[in-house]
């Protein structure tokens, strides 16, 4: 019993080890399994804490990025409210290159859908970039945009952007100006002046991408409108702009000039009405245009006014009284002498009144005014009407240029008093002439109305603002007499004339310097026309600057020819638009000069387009113990105005040659006089518009 086998002491020891040997296994497991345990113990906190920033921003450089784009810019606007800039929301194009994998077929793709858009190279080296995030074609058509999305390319992507919109197109284009660049900043115009002011905030979206390169948002959208810009509400009137512009195009064209400029404003604030310049300019089509098409040639071209600058010899030396208007000039039969130069005039007369000396626009008249005031005197005064010093307009601006009048010998003393030897702007000349006009203030002039947000709310507003007195209103009440007699007859701007208005304003014609040989040339003038109206309550002040490349065949270049007419077409169009209607006493003026037909006085209803009743009927302006006379032949048929835009009644109004009143936007709803009633050229028609 004691005794133990070999066999069995071998399967005891069999035991034994194989107990033993899975005790070390399981110790091995253990073991593999605590240190797998304190490995990922040990990454995860590697991870977490010692290198968790870095991969969390790898991560992001990989899969994600921040899509940072530009707010929507706040509108342009005039002073009734009508759009001149505003912004739209239009599709761009990106793509993430790490997702393209072919480069070529995919710009083949994208070619044959956006064509010149593209910039081939540039973008093929997008494409085959490491980057996550590039642009491919920004502000795309909306019909270009769909045709992207239906390709579905992985890692392509379309996204919203603002765009600039120019509803009225041309219309203001210099002064709004236009926007560019990737960021969406103005480059001309008021869109640069006051970028700041329009333009909107930056917003990023945290965007990242899926297996195939489709857009996914992290987060909530922000509300973009919050970030847009600020609005500016113009002085400008849109309807008087329309009317400049038309115009002064007009004129250009028939005169064969190269260029021009017209500003219309009121005296009494300042308040810049219209600001024109030629060549139009169209800013939705800034790639049609080279730079000399969008400069503001009504602040940024400096020139010699010529005669137009009269106007202030005449009322400085009222003001200083050293002269009157019965004073009578030496004017020397017309010419007179400055060792080897030789100042010469139209009229031969060896005297004349310094009322005449203005009327008929005499250069030796003008040189015996400044002279009675001296140089430095003269100087001072040319100073404190604004010339040779900035507006303060808040645009672009030339200062224009004026020698020290201590240095002036005396031909320089007599160019300057008939307007040669020093520069000005048209803004300044408006300006100046505003202070003859409105009783001898110089106002600044005021472009921005108002600043509002993007609800509408009044953000800030700007007052009008007087600079200085310059003239005594007793002064400038002379001043306007003598300019009044420019455009009586034997004036040289009868045709800046109006029938029920009186007009006060003066003629220029000025050779310009040609910039290739440094002298003065017989090609190139300047007509102009400066005035205001009505002369005895002004209510607009009107300057035409027009540069005339003569070609020699019977070429119009006076300012009392091209520019004078201008003044009073647009006066004619745009007080209506103003209320400014003329009293009954000019009506009745006018009525015993041509006591025929009065159209404007009265409209005879005639049968016609179902109008059957014959009867008599006065316009309300002219109500007050105005009697309507008998309708004599020669009357018109009244035209339709219904369902016209505002462009197109205006249109309609000049070839009739009606002076129109309107109120309220959209399309014509209503219109006095009807439809086949017998007017006559002159007749005020009522316009009521209403929106569709």
């Amino acid at each position: 019993m004691e005794k133990v086998g070999r066999f069995d002491r071998l399967k005891v020891w069999r035991l034994v080890d194989r107990y033993a040997w899975i005790q070390v296994r399981m110790g091995l497991l253990v073991g593999f399994l605590v240190m797998l345990l304190v490995a990922v113990v040990w990454r995860g906190h590697q991870l977490q804490y010692i290198q968790g920033a870095e991969l969390e921003g790898k991560a992001d450089r990989q899969v994600s990025r921040e899509m940072k784009l530009n707010a929507r810019r706040g509108s342009i606007l005039d002073r009734n409210g009508v759009e001149l800039a505003v912004s739209v929301d239009v599709k761009s194009i990106y793509a993430n290159p790490r997702f393209i994998k072919d480069p070529e077929v995919v710009l083949g793709q994208l070619k044959a859908i956006l064509g010149d858009h593209l910039d081939d190279a540039v973008v093929l080296e997008r494409l085959k970039s490491r980057r996550q995030f590039v642009w491919v074609a920004r502000k795309v058509s909306p019909l270009m945009a769909r045709q992207v999305k239906d390709l579905r390319i992985p890692g392509m992507g379309l996204t919203s952007e603002s765009q600039r919109y120019y509803p009225l197109k041309d219309r203001a284009g210099h002064l709004i100006g236009f926007v560019g660049g990737d960021e969406y900043k103005g480059l001309e115009g008021l869109e640069r002046s006051h970028n700041a002011i329009l333009e909107g905030g930056t917003y990023t979206l945290d965007v990242t991408a899926d297996s195939r390169g489709r857009k996914i948002y992290l987060g909530q959208e922000p509300s973009f409108t919050e970030l847009e810009g600020k609005s500016l509400v113009l002085t400008i009137d849109e309807r008087i702009q329309y009317i400049a512009e038309t115009e002064l195009s007009s004129a250009i064209e028939q005169s064969g000039a190269a260029s021009g400029s017209l500003i219309v404003s009121d005296p009494k604030t300042g308040d810049i009405l219209a600001m024109v310049s030629y060549p139009t300019f169209n800013p939705n089509l800034i790639n049609d245009h080279v730079a000399d098409d969008w400069r503001n040639r009504a602040t940024r071209d400096a020139f010699e006014p010529g005669s137009t600058f009269k106007s202030f010899v005449v009322a400085s030396a009222l003001q200083e009284g050293v002269v009157t208007l019965d004073d009578a000039i030496n004017v020397n039969g017309g010419t007179l002498r400055f060792g080897d130069d030789v100042i010469t005039d139209h009229h031969r007369a060896q005297f004349m009144t310094v009322r005449d000396v203005v009327k008929h626009s005499s250069n030796i008249g003008a040189y015996r005014l400044a002279k009675r005031l001296e140089r430095e005197r003269f100087g001072w005064y040319i100073q404190q009407f604004g010339f040779s010093e900035a507006t303060g307009i808040g645009i672009p601006e030339q200062k224009g240029r004026m020698r020290d009048p201590k240095k002036w010998p005396e031909i320089s003393l007599a160019n300057v008093a008939f307007g040669h030897g020093l520069t000005v702007t048209n803004l300044q000349m408006n300006m100046g002439l505003g202070a003859i006009a409105n009783g001898g203030t110089l106002m600044k002039p005021r472009l921005i109305k108002e600043i509002r947000d993007r609800t509408g709310a009044l953000v800030e507003s700007f007052p009008t603002e007087a600079r200085r007195q310059v003239l005594s209103r007793e002064a400038s009440a002379r001043a306007t007499e003598s300019l009044m007699s420019v455009v009586e007859t034997g004036g040289t701007g009868v045709e800046a004339g109006m029938a029920y208005y009186k007009v006060a304003g003066k003629t220029g014609t000025a050779r310009k310097v040609d910039s290739e040989t440094r002298q003065y040339s017989n090609r190139l003038w300047t007509a102009s026309f400066v005035g205001f109206v009505p002369a005895d309550d002004p209510a607009l002040v009107i300057t035409v600057i027009v540069n005339i490349e003569r070609d020699y065949r019977g070429q119009a270049y006076y300012g009392g020819k091209v520019s004078a007419p201008v003044f009073s077409r647009v006066a004619a169009q745009a007080l209506p638009m103003l209320g400014v209607f003329p009293s009954a006493e000019a009506v009745r003026a006018e009525a015993r000069k041509s006591p025929a037909v009065e159209p404007s006085v009265a409209v005879s209803l005639k049968a016609g387009s179902g109008v059957v009743e014959d009867r008599t009927m006065v316009p309300p302006q002219f109500v007050n113990g105005v009697e309507a006379p008998e309708v004599e032949p020669g009357l018109s048929v009244m035209p339709s105005y219904v369902d016209l835009s505002v462009r197109q009644a205006l249109s309609v109004s000049r070839e009739h040659g009606h002076i129109v009143q309107t109120s309220g936007t959209g399309k014509v709803k209503r219109q006095w006089p009807g439809p086949g009633v017998f007017v006559g050229e002159d007749v005020v028609v009522q316009l009521e518009f209403a929106a569709e």
